[in-house]
């Protein structure tokens, strides 16, 4: 058969056509994943033979689960007693998929210097109730976190309120502490921070060897559209909010020098724009492996356990 402009056009149409499907079908991938992570319940840690809560620890803590009636729905929590009653609360945000599961092997560089220790769940994470929604990657999180400050404070008699947050709940964290109307925050931990929405899953789409250049941007551009402006890299940069901190709100950047998900870089920004704030770079440490390797949780300790103590 010859070869004619026809037929190149035929060709060349028919291979756009499964450019476009395919584009379509990953960028719609790439949304589900995003909107709906794995949730980590006990159910998740017990089928991997890890600890699911806090009386599973060695050694074991004691707690209780609660619900939180916030301005966006019903929150999932534990809270966990400290060994300090003179202490601040903290209250704790996971990154993106993980749950109240991510505090456990936090929790011994936190109690020690805590009258209360309270992990809760995001929407779309762990055990928090499906009715409350999906996850808004950073959006809402920080009015979440406002509100379970809000009563934690009255409950206690305005008790001092720490902020600890990793990865997507470094930001929210610090967005908190940033907000106008929000809670007085004494100080504020954010671990793995990265400045804009789309960096994280850029890179873990990126480091998986699937494509990224044009269904992260289709991605972030249709989210911004469900979820509004907050996603804008003006709204939701958490160098900018670090920024608003207030003097007497110090920050703790703790990062990994070898975190491939939220830049490094990102997380010494995001300190040289706070007022107040002290950068503790872990030398050989990931994005996920501050705490559960045991060549970099002594000096990511050490590293919460001075801050805390500074106070």
């Amino acid at each position: 058969m010859p070869i004619t402009l026809d037929s190149i056009l035929g060709l060349a149409q028919i291979l756009a056509v499964g450019l476009a499907l395919a584009i379509t079908a990953i960028t719609w991938i790439t949304l589900r994943t995003l909107r709906n992570p794995t949730r980590r319940t006990y159910a998740w840690a017990t089928a991997r033979n890890r600890p699911g809560i806090p009386t599973e620890l060695d050694p074991p803590r004691d707690f209780t689960d609660r619900e939180f009636d916030t301005s966006l729905g019903v929150i999932h929590a534990w809270q966990i007693p400290g060994d300090n009653l003179d202490g601040a609360i903290i209250i704790m945000c996971p990154g993106w998929g993980d749950s109240c599961l991510g505090a456990l092997p936090r929790l011994n560089a936190l109690l020690p210097h805590a009258r209360l220790v309270v992990p809760f769940d995001p929407p779309g994470h762990g055990d928090t109730p499906e009715r409350t929604g999906k996850t808004t990657l950073g959006i809402n999180e920080p009015a979440i976190i406002n509100d379970i400050a809000r009563t934690l404070a009255e409950e206690h008699d305005g008790a001092p309120i720490v902020l600890f947050g990793w990865s997507l709940g470094a930001g929210a964290s610090i967005a908190a502490a940033a907000k106008e109307n929000g809670v007085r925050t004494a100080a504020v931990i954010a671990e793995a921070p990265y400045d804009l929405a789309p960096t994280p899953a850029r890179n873990v789409v990126r480091l998986s060897g699937l494509p990224w250049r044009i269904n992260i941007p289709i991605t972030y551009f249709i989210l911004a559209k469900r979820l509004g402006e907050g996603l804008a890299p003006e709204r939701f940069s958490r160098r900018a909010h670090a920024s608003k901190l207030p003097e007497n709100a110090p920050l703790l950047v703790l990062h990994g020098d070898r975190d491939a998900i939220s830049p490094p870089e990102d997380g010494r920004a995001i300190a040289e724009a706070a007022p107040n704030a002290t950068v503790a770079m872990i030398e050989g440490a990931g994005h996920n492996n501050l705490w559960t390797d045991p060549r970099h949780e002594p000096a990511s300790r050490e590293a919460v356990e001075a801050f805390l103590r500074s106070l």
